[in-house]
């Protein structure tokens, strides 16, 4: 049955961009701690200041990719809600409150 495909199909989604966020917080994380890096070697007179900025536009592209999987997630929790029948208000406050502020620490689904 095609819903069945569709459920399936938004069931990986979700359990693919749990693990894609996870992949981006890593990457953010050592995005930071090179931008750092590089900043003190600046400093120190090793690294130019092309340098920094080319680890500023990495740590840019990580918090991108980050912030694209987790619309990602969001959306594919939101139409598997739908696909199970589960889409209620308590699901729409959890999305409107993720829009405007951003996901929870633990980066979780909207449910």
């Amino acid at each position: 049955c095609s819903s069945d495909l569709r459920v399936t199909r938004e069931w990986r989604n979700v359990t693919e961009g749990r693990a894609r966020i996870a992949a981006f917080e890593q990457a953010v994380h050592s995005a930071r701690q090179r931008v750092h890096a590089t900043q003190q070697s600046q400093r120190a007179g090793v690294r130019s200041h092309l340098d920094v900025l080319d680890a500023q536009e990495q740590l840019g592209t990580a918090l991108t990719e980050r912030a694209r999987a987790r619309y990602q997630l969001l959306v594919a929790s939101v139409r598997l809600a739908v696909l199970a029948g589960a889409a209620d208000e308590t699901l729409v406050r959890a999305v409107n409150q993720q829009l405007q502020t951003g996901p929870p620490a633990s980066a979780g689904p909207a449910r």
